[in-house]
This record gives C-alpha cells, structure tokens and sequence, in this order.
C-alpha cells in the first residue's frame, strides 16, 4: 500500500530543504500529501530584549513565528518546484 501522507520537518538549513526535496518526490511517486512542518520557540523576556537590542530593524526575523512561517514559504515552494500538488504546511 502506498503511503497517503508523506511528513518532513525543515529548519530552513540547506540540509532539511534536501530532505523536503526528497519528501516531495517520494510524495509524487506515491500521489500523497505532503505535510511540511517547522517548529519554533519564541522568545521572550530578557533574550528577546537583547536580540531586539542588536538587531535593531532586523529583529522581525527572530520574534514571533514569522522565521518558521518563512522557512515554510521557501519549503513549499521547492516541494512544489518538484511536483508536489497537496502540500500542507
């Protein structure tokens, strides 16, 4: 039987964006869904007031979920580039 759904995490390191790739072949082969997923902690008090203090305008890319959900855009876009049509982030 093959398989329905296909899961691949990505840390938006080149190395999990070769993993997605593989996923979404193997996704192709097997007409699943691709489930794409990226974890993250936010961060908060003192940290997230240094990291505001160094990053000044840049700080968007460590506050929030904004990181993960970029890393996801990127990720789907390359599982798609390889054919994956049901791609869930």
């Amino acid at each position: 039987m093959p398989y329905q759904t296909v899961l691949v995490g990505t840390d938006g390191s080149e190395s999990s964006f070769a993993a997605v790739t593989s996923a979404a072949r193997l996704a192709v082969a097997c007409k699943a869904r691709l489930v794409i997923a990226c974890a993250y902690s936010p961060m908060r008090g003192t940290d997230l007031d240094v990291a505001k203090d160094r990053l000044g305008a840049e700080a968007y890319q460590v506050v929030g979920s904004a990181p993960a959900e970029a890393t996801l855009r990127v990720a789907r876009d390359k599982a798609r580039n390889e054919g994956a049509e049901d791609v869930r982030t």
